[in-house]
């Protein structure tokens, strides 16, 4: 089973926790037994937004130990200095994507 499988199961289970004495739980599984599985969505959405977002897809990102991302202005550096760049920290340029410049 694949991990986003396993999320979306574990994510169904809390959800169904959650509301199982609520109307609109009941409400959910009956649109489920009727094989409805978009008017389900919606029910089980609304009780997602009741309970706080706690299944938004968010995340956050942040820099090294915790701070804010660092940015560096390449525009002006050659292919060869960017990929020592790189080097010096590290990784590998030939195992990453390389998106070309922009023309400004």
């Amino acid at each position: 089973m694949k991990a986003e499988e396993r999320e979306i199961r574990r994510k169904r289970r809390v959800l169904e926790h959650a509301v199982e004495s609520g109307n609109v739980a009941k409400e959910s599984r009956t649109f489920e037994k009727q094989k409805n599985f978009v008017a389900m969505g919606r029910m089980l959405e609304m009780i997602a937004k009741e309970i706080g977002g706690a299944f938004t897809n968010k995340h956050e990102l942040t820099g090294a130990h915790g701070g804010p991302i660092r940015y560096a202005d390449v525009s002006d550096m050659t292919d060869e200095q960017i990929y020592d760049e790189l080097r010096s920290y590290g990784i590998d340029p030939d195992l990453i994507h390389v998106a070309p410049k922009s023309e400004q």
